[in-house]
């Protein structure tokens, strides 16, 4: 009975040694660990795309596909170092922009009429990297981050001008490192809760290029058809990023505090040449010269966002 006895409460001793470190694993790794969730309400910042022109008394007058803003979101988690002021973080941003346009005597693709206008963007982006606390002076503390980022952009730009139609789809996949670098100040000293930020990142990104374009007439045969080869090239991406935060502990017991963000900015995204064949200019079917696609084009997006973050008291 006593060796019994003697054998459980050994069992029973290493079993608590084996699961203590583990419950204390997990309850560290929680108190330094955030998640996020974004709101943007952003639209491209690009002039808007034209499918023609209206004749009114020798006075020609383009017609637009206009940018317009629109509701999307993004998805982040972060992790800070124990014992350091080093941050892992693993960031999503997710955006899809339609906008229709239409119009009456509208010339354009050879034809007079009616004509209506599609612009498709859509651009999904996924970064993982770390962020340093380089050095904190006072109110103010400046953070640098290195980053490997994943980016897909795509334009879509359909045409109908009474019986002319015309599609252009331009498909970009991108990868490569990028470097940031964030200010933050706390101006009242007073109410440290809150705080002013101004960041900046830029990534030089290793694309693969899609271009295909398709004219047509309805109830004709197909006047072009055209899909250029895969190419590649390099382009540069800038972000810009301003606005207000509060940072705030709710405690759950006596012992563990969650950390609650805020954050409300303005952001502004451009993707420099990222379309390398952006402009639709009309090319005629049978003709003997080389295709015409234009001069590349930038892609970027503006708007505020609206960011919620809660993680544990060491995020």
């Amino acid at each position: 009975m006593m060796m019994k006895k003697a054998l459980q409460a050994g069992f029973s001793a290493m079993l608590f040694a084996a699961i203590a470190p583990a419950q204390a694993g997990i309850g560290d790794l929680f108190a330094h660990s955030a998640l996020y969730a974004t709101g943007t309400y952003s639209k491209p910042s690009e002039n808007g795309l034209s499918f023609g022109n209206v004749v009114d008394a020798n006075t020609y007058t383009h017609v637009f596909v206009k940018p317009n803003y629109e509701f999307d979101y993004g998805l982040g988690a972060v992790y800070r170092l124990p014992q350091t002021q080093t941050h892992l973080f693993f960031d999503y941003d997710h955006y899809n922009n339609d906008k229709s346009e239409s119009a009456e005597n509208v010339t354009g693709l050879g034809f007079v009429g009616a004509a209506t206008a599609k612009v498709m963007h859509r651009n999904h982006a996924s970064a993982f990297g770390f962020s340093h606390l380089l050095f904190t002076k006072s109110l103010w503390s400046l953070h640098v981050s290195s980053f490997f980022e994943w980016d897909r952009f795509r334009r879509e730009f359909s045409e109908t001008v009474e019986d002319g139609i015309r599609l252009t789809e331009d498909k970009v996949r991108g990868y490569g490192p990028g470097f940031g670098a964030l200010l933050h100040v706390q101006p009242f000293a007073r109410c440290p809760n809150f705080g002013l930020f101004s960041g900046i990142t830029a990534a030089w990104l290793y694309a693969h290029n899609d271009y295909r374009q398709f004219c047509g007439a309805a109830g004709n045969k197909i006047e072009m058809l055209q899909i250029s080869e895969n190419t590649r090239s390099v382009f540069t991406k800038l972000k810009i990023n301003f606005g207000v935060n509060y940072t705030g502990y709710l405690e759950v017991d006596g012992r563990n505090k969650l950390k609650m963000e805020v954050a409300l900015g303005m952001r502004y995204m451009n993707a420099i040449n990222v379309f390398k064949n952006g402009n639709t200019f009309f090319n005629e079917a049978g003709t003997n010269h080389a295709l015409n696609t234009g001069r590349p084009e930038d892609f970027g997006r503006m708007g505020p966002y609206l960011q919620f973050q809660i993680g544990g008291a060491q995020s």
